[in-house]
């Protein structure tokens, strides 16, 4: 028979550490299930997300640095370079985002197939939404189908205790 997730989507405060854990290492733990759901390197995806993460500020802030910075005779040179860096960041975000959201919401999917859990009214499509708009919340809600608690769970391993 169909089962359902054992914690609610909007429950993830309930175990306040894994939550706090997870809000700070959202990289790790998107890994960590990404692995689990498809046997792919928890390391890579991890690694690839902190990547794009580290890289969307970095050139955000180099921007904002060089936007502040008043050329002399008001040269059009320092903000050209300051919107491109502005630009970068803008994909290097945009990229973030849709990494993010498929690696959570292929996890996602594999743990609703695995515990045969059926999708709720938008169908498969409800997974990627869940991903988009709550990201934080349904890796904690994974965790905790898994039965990780924030006691357990280890942010910086490859499998998820």
């Amino acid at each position: 028979p169909p089962k359902a997730w054992r914690h609610p989507l909007l429950s993830c405060c309930d175990d306040a550490a894994l939550c706090c854990t997870v809000s700070l290492c959202q990289c790790n733990a998107a890994g960590q299930l990404y692995q689990r759901a498809t046997g792919a390197g928890c390391l890579a995806v991890s690694a690839l997300m902190w990547l794009l993460f580290a890289a969307t500020q970095i050139f955000g802030n180099a921007s904002n640095a060089l936007a502040q910075v008043e050329a002399p005779g008001g040269a059009l040179g320092a903000w050209s370079t300051a919107a491109a860096l502005g630009a970068v960041a803008s994909a290097l975000g945009l990229a973030t985002t849709v990494a993010g959201t498929y690696f959570v919401c292929t996890a996602r999917r594999a743990a609703r197939a695995r515990d045969r859990i059926p999708a709720g009214g938008c169908g498969d499509a409800e997974d990627c939404c869940v991903a988009y708009w709550c990201g934080c919340c349904a890796l904690v809600q994974m965790l905790r189908q898994e039965g990780t608690t924030g006691a357990r769970y280890q942010p910086c391993v490859a499998t998820i205790v």
